[in-house]
């Protein structure tokens, strides 16, 4: 099973979701087979799903080691901010996936022009901003301000890829210890 970050790094190939962060964690939601409409509309659309906390979304709060934490036990883990939410105006929230490797290192260098504070989630996103698009792995604090870093929320929904093939593993088990033979 390709992992998510895999994914994430095959998806940030195509040029609309490097540019977009909404396309992005919708092209990355659809590839683990996540209903469309979970991860539906404009950045703000999302991140208001996400603090609906509807079945199946785990909503999280601003708590990015509970995010790192989800993202290591193979969630699909969705970061965010709404644009009302910046300190900055604008016109458009901002979201991203969240993988494996976190807490992130302090003292880097930023696209803020100071060193980044460390503590954060690592995360793939696309974005409209020429000079946050990248297709490496990047800390949470290289993407937004020390004053908007705080009000990020994230959420988690368990990966169905691993739901189903729990499911087939048990099921195979059972068929075995019933003296069935076991497909897959």
């Amino acid at each position: 099973m390709t992992s998510i970050e895999d994914i994430c790094k095959e998806k940030l190939l195509i040029e609309r979701n490097l540019k977009a962060c909404n396309f992005f964690v919708q092209a990355v939601a659809k590839e683990i087979g996540l209903a469309n409409s979970l991860f539906s509309g404009r950045a703000d659309d999302i991140v208001t799903r996400m603090r609906s906390a509807c079945p199946p979304i785990v909503f999280l709060d601003a708590n990015p080691s509970a995010a790192t934490s989800y993202a290591e036990d193979g969630y699909f883990v969705v970061g965010g901010l709404e644009s009302t939410g910046m300190a900055r105006a604008s016109t458009s929230g901002h979201v991203f996936v969240v993988v494996p490797g976190g807490p992130s290192e302090s003292g880097l260098d930023t696209p803020w022009g100071y060193p980044s504070r460390g503590g954060q989630p690592y995360c793939y996103h696309g974005s409209l901003s020429s000079r946050l698009q990248t297709r490496e792995r990047l800390q949470v604090d290289f993407i937004f301000s020390r004053v908007d870093e705080g009000n990020v929320v994230y959420a988690a929904v368990k990966d169905p890829r691993k739901q189903s093939s729990t499911k087939l593993s048990s099921n195979s088990y059972l068929l075995k210890m019933m003296g069935g033979v076991a497909v897959g």
